[in-house]
């Protein structure tokens, strides 16, 4: 099968370490990923959970934590065998992990998020048995192991193929994949098209696809008209305003993914003094229509975000669940700007690759001056130079977008808002906020929601970020291709709901 995607990331982005220009780099790691835990069981409905689940044993069949929280201790999966046909061993799972945390990018940023021992990361206890050592407990430990930035790599392949100076292998991972995933990446016609070839060695048997080429098309329609005329057999990322178009074409099916997960919310960039005010910040988020922006930039294919997270990822205590009213509440917004001495006038930035940031970006506009204050649009085609801006101050408020990659809302809150994160977006920080922040990730279950819920009213009291929308996913396949994620083995395409 063919597939069309936005772009394809450059050769040294197929390393699993991370990506270096975004575009399509996470979706190549999750093709080619292997990892202890993950989302692809049969009994977890990525189209119907309101509350995601944990993650399902992989290539680990169980993993369990000591009485301290400080060791936990994988059993891995026997028989496993790469791409290269050599058996998964505990000792890649070991020099996965302290190859991650050299890299010093997101896989590092996702084990130091659980309070790995960056001393002594983990040990091999025997030939399937692996501890994993903490500084302090983490209840993401599992779900962080999912991510495909983790996915194990086959130590063995990458040595025989890499000299003494390079021990890691950064130049062959490079250009080569060398995992226990379901496909191996062919590089050779890259940046032109990307080729995923079925690993025959798969340890839940071979994909019934057992080739996908990707091919980018930036434009959003021609990638729609390449769909809908069967040049391609799957369309990704295609625009929510051309559902109508896919309906009305017999020969392929909308695949509409209600929880994709992708996130907006606003960023108050705590560099402007306009906004240093809790109440101001707590105005322009109230001031916001969010049914009006589900209704005019996303067709109503999106949910409005009315607590501090998103609802895809936890139901919110009903006592804070509404704390943003999806139409907004204009007065109290006037009367929290007037009480913090708000500014009269502010700009907001955004990237233009958001989808439907420009439409958003004007219904926001439009509530923010009815508030009471003038507001510059400031778009943005570049998206570091956007982050470059965000971070020197350049605009006083940012729109930003979250695929979570741990499937958390201690997680998500965390990444967001905890100025102990490698993220810290905005550059706020709340030590009450970091500290029951940090608590969250030492419990579970009901405990677990009680520090949540009591995190979530701090964030309403400071409204660091602001939530908007939380997007739904639409691409499109040809009627061969209409029930991809029912399909055994179709983990790259699966997983893009995930990234």
């Amino acid at each position: 099968m063919t597939i069309a995607v936005t772009g394809l990331p450059t050769v040294a982005d197929i390393d699993p370490k991370g990506s270096s220009n975004g575009t399509q780099a996470g979706n190549v790691a999750t093709n080619i990923a292997g990892t202890l835990f993950g989302y692809q069981g049969a009994s977890f409905d990525p189209d119907t959970a309101k509350v995601l689940p944990d993650p399902l044993p992989q290539l680990a069949t169980s993993a369990s934590p000591s009485a301290d929280g400080l060791t936990w201790t994988f059993n891995l999966r026997p028989n496993v065998l790469s791409q290269d046909g050599n058996p998964l061993t505990a000792a890649d799972v070991v020099w996965t992990i302290k190859r991650a945390l050299n890299t010093g990018q997101f896989g590092a940023n996702l084990l130091k998020g659980i309070h790995i021992d960056t001393a002594n990361p983990a040990t091999a206890t025997g030939p399937l048995t692996v501890q994993v050592h903490l500084t302090s407990p983490s209840s993401l430990v599992e779900k962080t192991f999912s991510a495909s930035y983790l996915g194990i790599i086959d130590e063995k392949a990458v040595v025989a193929n890499s000299p003494a100076s390079d021990p890691w292998g950064y130049t062959y991972l490079a250009s080569h994949s060398a995992t226990f995933g379901p496909y191996e990446v062919s590089v050779d016609n890259l940046p032109n098209k990307e080729v995923l070839v079925a690993n025959p060695h798969y340890w839940r048997g071979a994909p019934q696809i057992t080739k996908a080429t990707f091919v980018p098309i930036a434009n959003d329609s021609t990638r729609l008209e390449s769909t809908l005329s069967g040049q391609v057999s799957y369309g990704a990322e295609l625009s929510l305003a051309d559902l109508t178009k896919i309906k009305a074409t017999p020969s392929v099916q909308a695949d509409l993914q209600p929880n994709v997960n992708l996130e907006f919310y606003l960023v108050f960039v705590m560099k402007s003094s306009l906004v240093q005010n809790a109440s101001v910040r707590r105005a322009f988020s109230l001031a916001v229509n969010r049914s009006q922006v589900v209704s005019v930039a996303y067709n109503g294919y999106a949910q409005p975000v009315t607590s501090c997270i998103p609802g895809s990822l936890y139901a919110a205590p009903s006592a804070i669940a509404n704390y943003n009213p999806a139409a907004g509440n204009l007065a109290k917004a006037k009367q929290l700007l007037a009480a913090g001495g708000g500014p009269k006038a502010i700009s907001f930035g955004y990237p233009t690759g958001i989808p439907g940031s420009q439409t958003l970006a004007e219904v926001v506009q439009s509530d923010w001056q009815a508030m009471g204050v003038k507001t510059t649009l400031m778009p943005y085609t570049s998206y570091p130079t956007f982050l470059a801006d965000q971070a020197s101050g350049k605009f006083s408020i940012a729109l930003e977008g979250f695929g979570p990659n741990v499937q958390d809302p201690g997680y998500f809150m965390y990444t967001t808002v905890d100025s102990s994160s490698s993220y810290d977006l905005g550059g706020f920080n709340n030590p009450a906020l970091n500290t029951v922040l940090q608590q969250a990730d030492t419990v579970t279950g009901s405990a677990r929601a009680a520090v949540l819920a009591n995190a979530c009213k701090l964030q309403l009291q400071d409204a660091p970020v602001g939530p908007i929308v939380s997007v739904d996913g639409i691409s499109a396949a040809s009627s061969k291709f209409s029930q991809l994620s029912s399909i055994g083995g179709i983990p790259f395409l699966y997983n893009m709901r995930y990234q």
